[in-house]
């Protein structure tokens, strides 16, 4: 079974389960290119499922037009049969949009309350996060409520609202469900406003990643046997790569990218080898460019570096696994 079908009849199901009091709704972004007479455009949609199921959410801080607001369609609901068509046209879409730097389809949402209730509460976040000190976001954005989810895990409820759980494109392929309770803490606070200040670096290194994936770069070979899918929750390790390289004293964003990439397609590890540690160190103090220093390397060396036992991977028998600094253009000491 294709995935786009997989996960259609996974919602097609979760729809067709719901009480009689809770509605199914889908969260368009017109931002992106999409055909004005598509199955999925507004104009159609209102045509086909009626004025009063599609839902224009007016975002005043976000500076959209009139017609690149989001759009809240309604395709479930107490006397409404399921608009199998456009869950189904939605779903397909979202398989089709998988690494696009926009995507039309933001999500399904499962909500007890009325449209408008549920369109209000996401321009006012939009207008004002109480979570990231009031930051004008698009936080409805596949990508961004990933990163909610991941720093305010189980605490995501109080972004969400009347919203009580949301479906969601997630950065490795599949459609990921997000829900939570309360509300967040002040350093979960503060980990989502960090988090969100790195969104364009994160997307920059998930598409390096998905790319390394379907044509192995020469010097990034994934010799560890990666498949062309990122892994699950490949956002959070985007994240977690990038505050690593952050902490080493890297700065420059191909430097923070080079290093992330090269742990995300050789081993996570990569930074601990003493002359990679030589080349973070050059690249920190802006004496030499992490990405010239990486692409020095090919797969046969990257190879025996993940043939070494663990237990020796710090000290000489792991250092010889890879050239020497000496050899190590703009090496100073």
């Amino acid at each position: 079974m294709p995935p786009h079908d997989a996960h259609s009849q996974r919602l097609q199901t979760f729809a067709s389960a719901l009480p009689g009091t809770e509605h199914l709704y889908l969260l368009l972004d017109p931002l992106a290119a999409y055909p004005i007479e598509g199955a999925l455009s507004g104009r159609h949609l209102a045509e086909h499922l009626g004025t009063a199921r599609v839902y224009p959410i007016p975002c005043r801080r976000l500076a959209h037009s009139t017609a690149h607001q989001p759009l809240l369609c309604q395709l479930a609901g107490p006397g409404l049969r399921l608009a199998t068509t456009a869950l189904q046209a939605s779903v397909l879409r979202a398989c089709q949009e998988q690494g696009a730097q926009q995507r039309y389809i933001c999500g399904w949402l499962h909500s007890r309350a009325c449209i408008a209730e549920v369109a209000r509460h996401i321009s006012r976040q939009a207008d004002g996060l109480p979570e990231l000190g009031g930051a004008a976001l698009p936080w409805y954005e596949p990508l961004r409520l990933e990163l909610l989810a991941t720093t305010l895990g189980d605490s995501l409820g109080g972004l969400l609202g009347p919203i009580q759980s949301w479906w969601a494109p997630s950065s490795w392929g599949p459609i990921a469900q997000w829900a939570g309770g309360g509300r967040a803490t002040d350093e979960q606070c503060a980990r989502a406003t960090q988090a969100q200040a790195l969104v364009p670096l994160v997307r920059r290194l998930l598409d390096l990643w998905r790319a390394a994936q379907r044509a192995p770069l020469v010097h990034f070979a994934p010799a560890n046997g990666n498949s062309a899918a990122l892994p699950p929750n490949a956002a959070r390790e985007a994240l977690s790569l990038i505050l690593h390289a952050q902490t080493l004293g890297l700065h420059r964003t191909q430097d923070i990218l080079a290093l992330c990439l090269g742990r995300a397609c050789v081993d996570q590890r990569l930074h601990e080898h003493p002359g990679i540690r030589l080349h973070i160190d050059q690249a920190a103090r802006g004496v030499h460019p992490l990405p010239v220093a990486l692409a020095r390397y090919h797969g046969g060396q990257w190879q025996s570096l993940l043939a070494e036992p663990s237990d020796t991977r710090q000290g000489r028998a792991f250092s010889q696994t890879l050239p020497t600094a000496d050899a190590v253009p703009g090496r100073t000491d």
